[in-house]
């Protein structure tokens, strides 16, 4: 009671088996018993904890199978940001000017984590430079400014070798950055309430510039 617990499940359809992960720990593993899939245009509300006396924080989907390593570090980073927090409160000196309590508060955000920028329509994808942190040969910074002043980079000034550009539905309509290190504490720059400004020039579709917004 009183007292918030870390669940993870995973579903894996190679091997058709679920997994149960408390507090980062994996509890059981069991068969699917059969197809897992979901007809998503028949169903009309997903609902998660009904029944459940609770409360029910930081839901979280993947498009594919974390392994436990990553389950455990996800927990880690959580149960870090928990124990920072309850250290700091009645603190608020403490809470706003230490570095390491503002490096540390990521609300679970860790390096691997895509963040995906979709756009309406077809874009120019600007071609990405990993080593030097460009896109179109302009800083990602300036081209995706980060309201906070935070950075996509890590502290080399580079980005995760596998951020790209994708198409969903247009040519090149979503941009998808895998956050990377930046600090000590082994996490990206990048935190939660984040807000970002397209800088309107690099980034283009057939026609004009995309028009600068914030997201």
């Amino acid at each position: 009671m009183d007292k918030w617990t870390h669940i993870a499940f995973s579903w894996s359809g190679d091997t058709d088996t679920i997994k149960e992960y408390v507090n980062g720990q994996l509890k059981q593993s069991t068969s699917a018993l059969g197809s897992t899939t979901v007809d998503y245009y028949s169903v009309t509300n997903l609902i998660i904890g009904s029944g459940f006396a609770g409360d029910v924080d930081d839901l979280v989907f993947y498009n594919r199978v974390l392994s436990d390593q990553e389950i455990q570090k996800r927990y880690e980073s959580l149960a870090a940001n928990t124990k920072l927090l309850s250290a700091n409160i009645g603190d608020d000196y403490n809470y706003y000017s230490n570095p390491l309590a503002n490096a540390q508060i990521r609300s679970g955000i860790q390096s691997g984590d895509m963040v995906l920028i979709k756009f309406d329509g077809p874009t120019n994808g600007p071609a990405i430079s990993v080593s030097d942190g460009t896109i179109g040969g302009v800083d990602i910074d300036s081209v995706l400014s980060l309201r906070s002043g935070h950075s996509w980079k890590n502290s080399a000034g580079q980005l995760n070798a596998s951020s790209t550009w994708s198409s969903s539905v247009y040519t090149n309509d979503t941009l998808i950055i895998v956050l990377t290190d930046v600090d000590a504490q082994g996490k990206p720059d990048v935190a939660v309430g984040d807000s970002l400004v397209l800088d309107g020039a690099t980034i283009t579709d057939s026609s004009t510039g995309i028009n600068d917004e914030s997201d």
